[in-house]
């Protein structure tokens, strides 16, 4: 079994160990897997390519095949990680805050894109590691951060990347714009 085999292995297992939380996000909407649906839907998609149908993948697909499944893999670690030591396994109460986690989740996002920068960028990370330790204590406490704490935060991801010349084009949306391509979603799809 060559190495990519063994990626369709472990995100069968990975899907089979998470099929209950996944479902549940999506019958119910949830916020916590809004922003990142596309990247599922495109990783699921070229999954059933390569394992039901055969397709041989090119290189693009196969990187955008485990970019897509670590990154799904991260933050399904974070999820079920606040799940079993936040809200004691009980998936409704997770969802309750699930605005909560989406916002740990986006700057969670923000944090990876920072970090795979080849610059200097300790300050940039910091700020953004104490954003996600604040929100890491609202979730521990179970309230729910303010609106307005969406803004903020994409407001300083915005001057970061200005400051630091860098074209901020986040991974879930390049998967947005991959399940266009796929033709998996509709161009007018909003993108949440």
């Amino acid at each position: 079994m060559d190495e990519l085999e063994n990626k369709f292995v472990d995100y069968q297992s990975f899907k089979n160990s998470n099929e209950h939380l996944i479902k549940f996000f999506i019958e119910n909407n949830s916020y916590v897997i809004s922003r990142f649906k596309y990247v599922i839907m495109v990783v699921d998609y070229l999954f059933e390519e390569a394992v039901n149908k055969d397709h041989t993948f090119d290189t693009n697909e196969e990187e955008m095949y485990e970019v897509g499944y670590q990154y799904i893999f991260d933050r399904f670690m974070t999820i079920n990680d606040l799940l079993v030591h936040v809200y004691n396994n009980d998936i409704k109460e997770l969802e309750r805050h699930s605005k909560s986690i989406n916002l740990l989740l986006y700057i969670e996002d923000i944090i990876d894109e920072i970090d795979s920068l080849d610059k200097d960028t300790k300050e940039e990370h910091k700020r953004f590691a104490d954003f996600e330790d604040e929100v890491l204590q609202m979730i521990e406490h179970k309230s729910d951060v303010e609106d307005g704490y969406f803004a903020m935060v994409d407001d300083y991801a915005v001057s970061t990347f200005e400051q630091l010349e860098v074209e901020y084009y986040p991974l879930t949306e390049i998967y947005y714009d991959i399940a266009i391509d796929y033709e998996l979603i509709p161009d007018n799809d909003e993108y949440n």
